[in-house]
C-alpha cells in the first residue's frame, strides 16, 4: 500500500491519500468538527440515563483518522468520564486497517489542527506522529467487511462518511437495511448520493 505525501490541503486540513492496488481513499483528522459536535451533544444528553455500554462503529475507516479523530475529540470533552464508550473500526481493505492499527501518520498532519487536538499525538521517528497510547487503546479492530454485509455485533451509534458514495442507490439502501439490524440509535451518514444518475 502507498500514502501519497500528506501536501494536499482541503478546508483547512491536511489530507492523507491512500492507495491499495485497485482501491484507494481519502482521509484527514477532524474532517468535520461540527459532526463532532453534534454528535458529542446527543451523547452527552445520555448521561442523565446513562447506558452500561455504548458502541460506536466507524464503517469504510479507512486508516482511521476519523475514528482517531473522535477518540480525541471523547477524552477532550469528557465522554470517557460518564459512560463506558467503546470505538470500533472496520473497512472493505484489510491494509487501509493494518495501517489504521500501526497508526503512523506524516508529522504535517498537526499543522491544521487546534493545539488542544495535536497535544493527543506524540512524535515517532523524524517526520512520523501517532496518536499517544490513551488514544489508540481505546479503539478496537474488527476484521475488514463491507457495509452491505450482515454484522453480529451490536452498536448504538453508525458511522459511515462519504463512503455511500461510491455505491449505487440501490446498495446505499442495501447498505442503511443491513446497517438497521444492529445498530440501535443513532446513524450518521454523510453525503449519500448516486454517481449513476
Amino acid at each position: 500500500m502507498k500514502m501519497r505525501k500528506a501536501q494536499d490541503v482541503l478546508d483547512g486540513k491536511t489530507m492523507l491519500g491512500v492507495y491499495s492496488g485497485e482501491q484507494k481513499g481519502a482521509t484527514v483528522f477532524f474532517r468535520n468538527r461540527s459532526l463532532l459536535r453534534t454528535l458529542t451533544q446527543l451523547l452527552e444528553a445520555l448521561a442523565q440515563h446513562p447506558p452500561q455500554r455504548l458502541r460506536i462503529l466507524f464503517h469504510s475507516a479507512s486508516i482511521g483518522a476519523e475514528a482517531y479523530s473522535f477518540a480525541i475529540w471523547r477524552q477532550m470533552h469528557g465522554l470517557h468520564r460518564q459512560f463506558a464508550l467503546e470505538i470500533v473500526t472496520t473497512d472493505i481493505n484489510s491494509e487501509f486497517l493494518d495501517f489504521a492499527r500501526n497508526a503512523r501518520y506524516p508529522a504535517n498532519v498537526l499543522q491544521t489542527m487546534a493545539a488542544e487536538e495535536s497535544a493527543y499525538f506524540e512524535l515517532v521517528g523524524e517526520n512520523e506522529v501517532t496518536p499517544a497510547e490513551t488514544i489508540r487503546c481505546m479503539e478496537g479492530f474488527l476484521p475488514a467487511m463491507s457495509f452491505l454485509e450482515p454484522m453480529a455485533p451490536a452498536c448504538e451509534v453508525v458511522m459511515v462518511l462519504n463512503a455511500l458514495t461510491y455505491v449505487s442507490e440501490m446498495e446505499q439502501g442495501l447498505a442503511i437495511r443491513r446497517i438497521a439490524e444492529y445498530n440501535s440509535r443513532y446513524l450518521v451518514i454523510h453525503r449519500i448520493s448516486s454517481r449513476y444518475d
